[in-house]
């Protein structure tokens, strides 16, 4: 029936939402590992991760449709997907089926910062970018991995982001 189809729907976006930001690392690292490529003295292009893989070629195309699904459904879809799910919940977010839906995402944080599992999905996201795409730039990549820590620390320490008063002194 529908509300069996609709308790399944529920089950599968909560399990979504609460493993989705533990896998969202390894999952983004796979999935840009295809576009981290390097050019070589003889001017060949090969993967960062690999030197023995070639970019470019017809191999690297035949997966270039897999790693932009990738890209498109999981790296970029999620963030926007969860953020779009709670933008539209923002007005309920003290109601019964809103907590149940979304509580695990959004309770956590205080009430102004509803918001901030995407904010930390997309520092996830920049960090991943920053040590795969600047890993020949150790300066710079030790630079904005700082600054991306630090101004995430920043905000949490100035706003108090997170609801228990404890975890935002520690």
């Amino acid at each position: 029936t529908q509300s069996t189809w609709g308790a399944a729907g529920l089950m599968v976006e909560r399990v979504v939402l609460l493993l989705a930001p533990l896998t969202y690392i390894p999952i983004s690292q796979s999935t840009l590992l295809l576009f981290d490529c390097t050019q070589l003295v003889n001017r060949s292009w090969v993967l960062d991760s690999d030197p023995a893989v070639s970019c470019f070629d017809s191999e690297w195309f035949s997966l270039l449709p897999f790693a932009l699904a990738a890209l498109a459904v999981y790296v970029l879809g999620l963030p926007a997907y969860l953020g779009i799910k709670l933008a539209l919940a923002r007005r309920s977010l003290e109601s019964p089926v809103t907590v149940a839906r979304l509580g695990a995402v959004y309770l956590p944080f205080t009430r102004r910062f509803f918001w901030f599992s995407v904010a930390l999905l997309l520092k996830r996201l920049a960090l991943v970018s920053i040590l795969m795409f600047l890993s020949a730039h150790q300066v710079w990549m030790l630079l904005l991995c700082m600054a991306l820590f630090g101004g995430f620390l920043a905000v949490q320490l100035r706003h108090g982001v997170l609801a228990a008063p404890l975890h935002n002194r520690i």
